[in-house]
């Protein structure tokens, strides 16, 4: 259970719907950034062998509750090295919730936010397109 405070920033950017949620998205909820990395990583892995991107991109891109994805949730949550990942990996930055916020609007500590300005700067990986 997490403190109040931090449940009504919740409902606020993400609302209050969990319906929905793959594995990578319960790992953020169960406040498991490096078991959100392992899953990530093999989805990638394996979208690569069967050199099908758009799986590793509709598991990214899955969305839950009130319009998110998994980098709403991992941004709200400050797990930056799993933003990265999915930055890396071309996860949709654009994505507006049902809320109207997009991905960035829920990072709530700066390491994180950096990220994104990092990206939009193009300071990020060259090869990155946002989609």
């Amino acid at each position: 259970r997490h403190e109040p405070e931090i449940m009504q920033d919740a409902d606020e950017l993400l609302g209050k719907s969990v319906e929905n949620l793959n594995s990578l998205q319960i790992a953020c909820m169960l406040g498991d950034e490096e078991l959100g990395l392992d899953i990530l990583q093999y989805v990638a892995h394996e979208s690569e062998k069967m050199d099908a991107k758009k799986v590793l991109y509709e598991f990214m891109s899955r969305v839950w509750g009130g319009g998110n994805t998994a980098l709403h949730l991992a941004s709200f949550l400050g797990m930056a090295d799993l933003v990265k990942k999915l930055l890396d990996l071309g996860a949709n930055t654009n994505k507006r919730n049902d809320r109207k916020y997009k991905p960035v609007d829920c990072a709530d500590d700066d390491e994180t936010r950096s990220l994104f300005m990092n990206l939009y700067e193009g300071k990020f990986h060259p090869h990155l397109r946002v989609r």
